[in-house]
């Protein structure tokens, strides 16, 4: 037989193995199974197409996706807000619950923002830092305010900064109440 009659036909047996070797695994429901022999050793089957464990060995099907968890606790946040405190103290109200534009002032100083009105007493405060580079970060939350904090806005203060030549520059940040 001539090598150029024998391409074709090695092309197509090279399609027929692949696409028998990638079956339906998973099947059709979701569903993987498996053979595992006396020795602990799996062997992945097509279940759908007929293939089965031979006696010696157990049959074992689990779901590719997994059961659904449980629903966890409710958070404790009681407010939460993104501050930008280089573009006037801007709160993004689409990441916001409780913080409103009303509830910040830059500390006099212009070293951190203040926080007040908050319309509870908070617990626990906590700032990250949206964005995280090379550069040292200097991250901090305090309640009860700074002596530098405008009247009315000493419930809470934070700083997030960047340490940089030449000086600090406030960055963007969350911060949660609890």
């Amino acid at each position: 037989m001539h090598i150029r009659k024998l391409i074709p036909i090695a092309a197509l047996l090279l399609v027929v193995i692949a696409g028998v070797s990638y079956a339906a695994i998973p099947s059709s429901n979701g569903t993987i199974s498996a053979c595992k022999d006396r020795n602990g050793v799996l062997r992945v089957i097509d279940a759908d197409a007929g293939q089965t464990c031979a006696g010696n060995s157990q049959l074992l099907t689990w779901n590719q996706q997994g059961v659904p968890g449980s629903q966890g606790p409710a958070g404790t946040a009681r407010a939460y807000a993104f501050v930008e405190p280089y573009s006037h103290t801007v709160i993004d109200v689409s990441q916001a619950l409780g913080i409103a534009r009303a509830n910040v002032a830059l500390a006099l100083d212009g070293s951190g923002v203040c926080f007040g009105g908050l319309g509870f007493a908070p617990e626990n405060v906590t700032a990250t830092l949206r964005f995280w580079n090379t550069a040292p970060a200097v991250v901090s939350a305090a309640l009860d305010g700074y002596e530098l904090c405008p009247a009315g806005y000493g419930q809470a203060y934070v700083t997030a900064q960047f340490t940089a030549t030449g000086g600090q520059t406030l960055r963007p940040f969350y911060v949660t109440f609890n």
